[in-house]
């Protein structure tokens, strides 16, 4: 067998309609002979291979995926593309994804990590964090925190109360407590013995250092 085609000549370019019959190939391309130039490839197994550009003209266009096209990617005018109902943009394998899980809620998965790299993250709305969370850097709050469980601290750090970074209060030892007001310290408690240094009155069951 040998290849046959269908040419279409044309003013200033030929194309043509051929099978390529060495590799069982239905070809449509640019040029008079079959094989040179395809634009579009038809093989056995009926996948299609585009050899460049793929434009689809129309506002509203649909590009459907399965056999019940039960996956489609529609074009929205001047803004995106939308993906259809719950189905999910999958990256290296199905437990990660984005996916719009309601009309309200889009959910992002990893198997393991979701790491976001930027200058700044903005967040606006509220923050649920369910597990552990590690903040390396400082964090500034412009409102109430509301704290509903216990707050540890780490040995010998301070709690500042004020924005000049002079009055706080402070663990300096195991079993020491110290409070600072304007640098000055002006309370210390350790074990059961309670001190105000400096030329402060003594209180009941207290010790005057």
């Amino acid at each position: 067998a040998e290849d046959t085609k269908l040419l279409f000549d044309g003013n200033a370019q030929d194309f043509y309609i051929g099978l390529d019959d060495s590799a069982d190939d239905l070809l449509i391309g640019v040029g008079s002979a079959v094989g040179t130039t395809p634009a579009i490839t038809i093989d056995e197994n009926a996948d299609v291979a585009i050899a460049d550009d793929l434009t689809l003209v129309s506002d509203a266009a649909v590009l459907n995926f399965g056999v019940n096209s039960d996956v489609s990617l529609t074009h929205v005018h001047d803004t995106g593309l939308l993906l259809n109902s719950t189905m999910q943009l999958q990256f290296n394998d199905a437990s990660q994804y984005i996916s719009g899980t309601s009309a309200t809620v889009l959910s992002i998965a990893a198997t393991d990590e979701i790491d976001l790299t930027a200058t700044a993250v903005d967040l606006n709305g509220t923050l649920d964090v369910s597990g552990a969370s590690t903040l390396t850097g400082a964090v500034t709050a412009s409102s109430t925190i509301t704290v509903a469980d216990d707050v540890t601290m780490a040995a010998t750090k301070k709690l500042y109360l004020d924005g000049g970074g002079d009055t706080y209060l402070a663990e300096q030892g195991a079993d020491d407590f110290h409070i600072f007001v304007g640098g000055v310290e002006k309370m210390r408690l350790t074990g059961n013995t309670v001190r105000f240094p400096g030329a402060y009155a003594n209180t009941t069951g207290s010790a005057v250092n």
